[in-house]
Protein backbone atom coordinates (compact mmCIF):
# COMPACT_ATOMS: atom_id res chain seq x y z
CA UNK A 1 0.00 0.00 0.00
CA UNK A 2 1.60 3.62 -0.74
CA UNK A 3 1.92 5.62 1.67
CA UNK A 4 1.10 9.90 1.21
CA UNK A 5 1.75 12.47 2.80
CA UNK A 6 0.04 15.73 3.47
CA UNK A 7 1.63 19.19 3.45
CA UNK A 8 -0.38 21.79 6.17
CA UNK A 9 -1.59 24.90 5.36
CA UNK A 10 0.42 27.95 6.65
CA UNK A 11 -3.28 28.94 8.50
CA UNK A 12 -3.05 24.92 10.05
CA UNK A 13 0.03 25.23 11.38
CA UNK A 14 -0.96 28.60 13.16
CA UNK A 15 -3.84 26.96 14.64
CA UNK A 16 -1.83 23.74 15.58
CA UNK A 17 0.96 25.98 16.97
CA UNK A 18 -1.50 27.65 19.32
CA UNK A 19 -2.90 25.19 20.58
CA UNK A 20 -1.89 24.41 24.44
CA UNK A 21 0.16 22.21 26.36
CA UNK A 22 -2.27 19.84 27.71
CA UNK A 23 -4.06 19.35 24.53
CA UNK A 24 -0.85 18.79 22.43
CA UNK A 25 0.01 15.71 25.18
CA UNK A 26 -3.47 14.64 24.64
CA UNK A 27 -3.13 14.60 21.37
CA UNK A 28 0.06 12.41 21.76
CA UNK A 29 -1.91 9.67 23.25
CA UNK A 30 -4.17 9.55 20.90
CA UNK A 31 -0.95 8.35 18.39
CA UNK A 32 0.24 5.33 20.65
CA UNK A 33 -1.34 3.39 18.93
CA UNK A 34 -1.04 4.81 15.65
CA UNK A 35 2.88 5.88 15.35
CA UNK A 36 2.92 6.69 11.07
CA UNK A 37 3.70 9.54 9.97
CA UNK A 38 0.86 10.11 7.58
CA UNK A 39 -1.46 9.40 10.65
CA UNK A 40 0.09 12.02 13.08
CA UNK A 41 -0.76 14.49 10.74
CA UNK A 42 -4.06 13.09 10.55
CA UNK A 43 -5.09 13.35 13.82
CA UNK A 44 -3.38 16.47 13.92
CA UNK A 45 -6.00 18.38 11.49
CA UNK A 46 -8.55 16.30 13.41
CA UNK A 47 -7.87 17.27 17.24
CA UNK A 48 -6.58 21.37 16.49
CA UNK A 49 -9.88 21.72 14.47
CA UNK A 50 -12.45 20.38 16.50
CA UNK A 51 -10.11 21.82 19.53
CA UNK A 52 -9.79 25.23 17.72
CA UNK A 53 -12.89 25.89 15.99
CA UNK A 54 -15.35 23.90 17.81
CA UNK A 55 -14.99 23.74 21.14
CA UNK A 56 -18.21 22.98 22.19
CA UNK A 57 -17.42 19.65 19.92
CA UNK A 58 -14.50 19.25 22.44
CA UNK A 59 -15.29 16.36 24.19
CA UNK A 60 -16.03 14.46 20.89
CA UNK A 61 -12.52 14.74 19.50
CA UNK A 62 -11.28 11.44 21.31
CA UNK A 63 -14.22 9.70 19.44
CA UNK A 64 -14.08 10.94 16.13
CA UNK A 65 -10.06 10.26 16.41
CA UNK A 66 -10.78 6.99 16.87
CA UNK A 67 -12.86 6.53 14.10
CA UNK A 68 -10.55 8.00 11.56
CA UNK A 69 -7.82 5.64 13.28
CA UNK A 70 -9.67 2.72 12.54
CA UNK A 71 -10.15 4.30 8.91
CA UNK A 72 -6.24 4.23 8.55
CA UNK A 73 -5.66 0.76 10.08
CA UNK A 74 -8.05 -0.52 7.45
CA UNK A 75 -5.68 1.74 4.88
CA UNK A 76 -8.88 2.74 3.37
CA UNK A 77 -7.98 6.71 3.71
CA UNK A 78 -4.35 5.65 2.74
CA UNK A 79 -5.24 3.91 -0.56
CA UNK A 80 -7.77 6.26 -1.55
CA UNK A 81 -4.82 9.23 -1.19
CA UNK A 82 -7.87 11.21 1.04
CA UNK A 83 -5.27 12.40 3.69
CA UNK A 84 -5.13 16.01 2.32
CA UNK A 85 -8.98 16.31 2.10
CA UNK A 86 -9.93 15.64 5.76
CA UNK A 87 -10.71 19.87 6.48
CA UNK A 88 -12.90 21.70 8.90
CA UNK A 89 -16.32 21.42 7.11
CA UNK A 90 -15.74 17.34 7.55
CA UNK A 91 -14.61 17.40 10.92
CA UNK A 92 -17.83 19.42 11.44
CA UNK A 93 -19.72 17.22 9.93
CA UNK A 94 -18.93 14.20 10.91
CA UNK A 95 -18.77 15.35 14.70
CA UNK A 96 -22.41 16.55 14.92
CA UNK A 97 -23.20 13.41 13.37
CA UNK A 98 -21.40 11.46 16.45
CA UNK A 99 -22.91 13.53 19.11
CA UNK A 100 -26.32 12.89 17.76
CA UNK A 101 -25.19 9.41 19.41
CA UNK A 102 -23.82 10.52 22.79
CA UNK A 103 -25.09 11.40 26.15
CA UNK A 104 -23.99 13.02 28.68
CA UNK A 105 -22.92 11.07 31.92
CA UNK A 106 -24.25 14.20 34.15
CA UNK A 107 -27.92 13.35 32.74
CA UNK A 108 -27.73 9.60 33.56
CA UNK A 109 -30.00 8.07 36.42
CA UNK A 110 -26.98 5.55 37.30
CA UNK A 111 -24.41 7.78 37.24
CA UNK A 112 -26.30 10.12 39.54
CA UNK A 113 -26.58 7.24 41.59
CA UNK A 114 -22.65 6.46 41.59
CA UNK A 115 -22.75 9.61 43.10
CA UNK A 116 -24.73 8.43 45.64
CA UNK A 117 -22.95 5.70 46.52
CA UNK A 118 -19.43 7.20 46.39
CA UNK A 119 -20.74 10.20 48.86
CA UNK A 120 -21.32 6.86 51.52
CA UNK A 121 -18.26 5.04 50.64
CA UNK A 122 -20.19 2.76 49.09
CA UNK A 123 -17.63 1.95 46.75
CA UNK A 124 -19.17 -1.29 45.63
CA UNK A 125 -22.30 -0.55 44.80
CA UNK A 126 -21.07 2.11 43.37
CA UNK A 127 -18.85 0.54 40.26
CA UNK A 128 -22.32 -2.06 40.01
CA UNK A 129 -23.81 1.27 38.50
CA UNK A 130 -21.02 2.14 36.98
CA UNK A 131 -20.65 -0.95 34.95
CA UNK A 132 -24.07 -0.54 34.06
CA UNK A 133 -23.20 2.09 31.92
CA UNK A 134 -20.46 0.41 29.99
CA UNK A 135 -22.96 -0.96 27.64
CA UNK A 136 -24.57 1.36 26.70
CA UNK A 137 -22.85 2.49 23.15
CA UNK A 138 -23.54 6.13 23.82
CA UNK A 139 -21.81 6.79 26.45
CA UNK A 140 -17.75 7.17 26.35
CA UNK A 141 -15.77 4.13 27.91
CA UNK A 142 -13.23 6.17 28.87
CA UNK A 143 -14.70 8.06 31.51
CA UNK A 144 -16.62 4.84 33.09
CA UNK A 145 -13.23 3.17 33.25
CA UNK A 146 -11.72 6.60 34.98
CA UNK A 147 -14.33 6.63 37.67
CA UNK A 148 -14.28 2.63 38.44
CA UNK A 149 -10.25 3.18 38.51
CA UNK A 150 -11.32 5.51 40.84
CA UNK A 151 -13.47 3.47 43.39
CA UNK A 152 -10.50 1.07 43.90
CA UNK A 153 -8.38 3.79 44.56
CA UNK A 154 -10.34 4.76 47.07
CA UNK A 155 -10.03 1.74 48.58
CA UNK A 156 -6.40 1.41 48.27
CA UNK A 157 -6.40 -1.32 45.57
CA UNK A 158 -3.98 0.16 43.13
CA UNK A 159 -3.53 -2.64 41.09
CA UNK A 160 -7.10 -2.75 40.05
CA UNK A 161 -6.45 0.92 40.11
CA UNK A 162 -3.68 1.02 37.57
CA UNK A 163 -5.93 -1.27 35.45
CA UNK A 164 -8.42 1.08 35.19
CA UNK A 165 -6.60 4.14 34.75
CA UNK A 166 -4.56 2.35 31.65
CA UNK A 167 -7.96 0.50 29.76
CA UNK A 168 -9.33 4.51 30.20
CA UNK A 169 -6.42 5.85 28.18
CA UNK A 170 -6.20 3.05 25.53
CA UNK A 171 -9.78 4.22 24.48
CA UNK A 172 -9.71 7.94 24.93
CA UNK A 173 -7.38 10.22 23.82
CA UNK A 174 -8.55 13.25 26.08
CA UNK A 175 -7.24 11.96 29.70
CA UNK A 176 -3.94 12.90 31.29
CA UNK A 177 -4.26 10.01 33.34
CA UNK A 178 -0.67 8.29 32.61
CA UNK A 179 1.47 11.34 33.34
CA UNK A 180 -0.90 12.03 36.11
CA UNK A 181 -1.62 8.63 38.07
CA UNK A 182 1.49 5.97 36.79
CA UNK A 183 4.57 7.26 38.44
CA UNK A 184 2.51 6.99 41.68
CA UNK A 185 0.68 4.04 41.01
CA UNK A 186 3.84 1.91 39.81
CA UNK A 187 5.79 3.14 42.91
CA UNK A 188 2.66 1.52 45.21
CA UNK A 189 2.64 -1.42 43.27
CA UNK A 190 6.32 -2.37 44.00
CA UNK A 191 7.81 -1.77 40.26
CA UNK A 192 10.23 0.21 40.94
CA UNK A 193 11.97 0.25 38.07
CA UNK A 194 8.82 1.46 35.91
CA UNK A 195 8.21 3.87 38.65
CA UNK A 196 11.53 5.49 38.53
CA UNK A 197 11.58 5.73 34.34
CA UNK A 198 8.08 7.18 34.55
CA UNK A 199 8.88 9.74 36.84
CA UNK A 200 12.11 10.43 34.82
CA UNK A 201 10.02 11.27 31.56
CA UNK A 202 7.68 13.56 33.60
CA UNK A 203 10.52 15.46 35.16
CA UNK A 204 11.83 15.34 31.31
CA UNK A 205 8.39 16.88 30.06
CA UNK A 206 7.57 19.82 32.65
CA UNK A 207 11.16 20.81 32.40
CA UNK A 208 10.86 20.83 28.45
CA UNK A 209 6.97 22.00 27.96
CA UNK A 210 6.46 23.92 31.37
CA UNK A 211 2.66 24.68 31.62
CA UNK A 212 0.36 26.42 35.00
CA UNK A 213 -2.13 24.08 35.61
CA UNK A 214 -3.69 20.25 33.97
CA UNK A 215 -7.31 20.10 33.30
CA UNK A 216 -7.80 23.00 36.74
CA UNK A 217 -5.37 20.81 39.04
CA UNK A 218 -1.52 20.70 39.33
CA UNK A 219 0.57 22.59 37.66
CA UNK A 220 4.04 21.07 36.11
CA UNK A 221 6.01 22.12 39.38
CA UNK A 222 3.47 20.16 41.35
CA UNK A 223 4.74 17.11 39.11
CA UNK A 224 7.73 17.52 39.51
CA UNK A 225 8.37 17.73 42.89
CA UNK A 226 6.35 14.29 43.35
CA UNK A 227 8.03 12.56 40.57
CA UNK A 228 11.44 13.90 42.45
CA UNK A 229 10.24 12.35 45.63
CA UNK A 230 9.25 8.96 44.16
CA UNK A 231 12.96 8.85 42.54
CA UNK A 232 14.52 9.52 46.17
CA UNK A 233 12.38 6.87 47.90
CA UNK A 234 13.16 4.24 45.32
CA UNK A 235 17.04 5.53 45.94
CA UNK A 236 16.59 5.36 49.60
CA UNK A 237 15.27 1.54 49.27
CA UNK A 238 17.83 0.45 46.48
CA UNK A 239 21.00 1.86 49.09
CA UNK A 240 19.19 0.24 52.20
CA UNK A 241 19.48 -3.41 50.25
CA UNK A 242 23.36 -2.64 48.97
Amino acid sequence: MAKETIQLTKEEKTLFESLSVVQKQNMEFALMRYCTTEWQKVAMIVVKTIESYYPELSEMSGVFVQQIAELVEKGELLSKGNLNKIRFSEVKLKSKDINKNLIRLSEDERYKNYVKHIAYDNYSEARKCLESITDDLRVSLGGIYMFIGDTYYREKNYTKTKEYYLLAIKVSSGFFFEIEYADLLAYKLGEFEEAETIANKIIKECLENPFEKIEGDFSSQYYQSRSKDIIKDINRMKNKHR
